[in-house]
């Protein structure tokens, strides 16, 4: 932000940034915050009178109580800039915190995607029930939670429905479908929103590809070692599946 590192660091850090989507908006959040209180924060200059008489204080002349006004007047119009500076900084913080929660929270959530699909896959327990058919699958998993999970399955030849489960993500009652795409598995969490409907946004962590979108009431949280571009090309097969009735 300063400007104080060396060009190899400054190279490194830009090229980190430019890969971390959270660490991007950090960075601007706080240029939009700079440029808010450069832009915003009340400047004031002191009246000739005042000036004058401050200029006159500590002189033997200078009567005790006019050296005291003239401190207090002096404070107080060297604490009003600052203390407008402040509201705006505070203002303005409060609307950086709001920016940069959400892709805090939501990597979060990946985090612990990955690390519930990691669990899985290692073979505790991959599902609780095993049907590749959405009519089985759909009522089995209505029983086990206060919402309806849809079923469905991207219109691709390769890609296999193994069944369900109900899971834990961040402390909510999830559902589990989890499918296989020739040799790799795919985990998809769903559970209700009170979001409006986002596209699909997918990031890499921790060797894993994760795509993440809401529809409909719902937020789809799929994980696998899929190679990014196929983990795309299901996640939009999935998402245009259960827009189907």
């Amino acid at each position: 932000m300063d400007e104080a590192l060396d060009l190899p660091r400054r190279l490194l850090v830009a090229q980190r940034i430019n890969t971390d989507p959270g660490l991007r908006a950090q960075v601007q959040g706080l240029r939009a915050l700079r440029s808010t209180i450069r832009v915003h924060a009340e400047r004031y200059t002191a009246p000739a009178r005042l000036t004058m008489r401050t200029r006159e204080v500590g002189t033997p002349r200078t009567p005790k109580r006019a050296l005291v006004a003239a401190i207090e007047w002096h404070r107080w119009f060297e604490w009003r800039p600052l203390a407008m500076g402040l509201s705006i900084a505070a203002v303005a913080a409060s609307g950086l915190n709001l920016l940069l929660w959400q892709p805090q929270h939501t990597e979060h959530l990946m985090q612990a995607a990955i690390s519930t699909h990691l669990q899985a896959t290692s073979g505790q327990r991959l599902v609780d029930f095993a049907s590749s058919d959405r009519r089985e699958l759909e009522p089995w998993l209505a029983a086990r939670l206060s919402f309806a999970a849809p079923v469905a399955v991207p219109n691709r030849a390769e890609v296999a429905l193994v069944g369900g489960r109900v899971d834990n993500l961040e402390g909510r009652s999830v559902a589990a479908l989890v499918y296989r795409l020739r040799e790799h598995l795919v985990d998809t969490f769903i559970w209700p929103t009170s979001d409006g409907d986002t596209a699909i946004s997918t990031a890499s962590l921790r060797g894993f590809n994760v795509s993440h979108w809401s529809h409909a009431g719902l937020r789809y949280c799929v994980v696998s070692d899929l190679p990014r571009s196929q983990l795309v090309s299901f996640a939009v097969g999935l998402e245009r599946g259960s827009e189907e009735p």
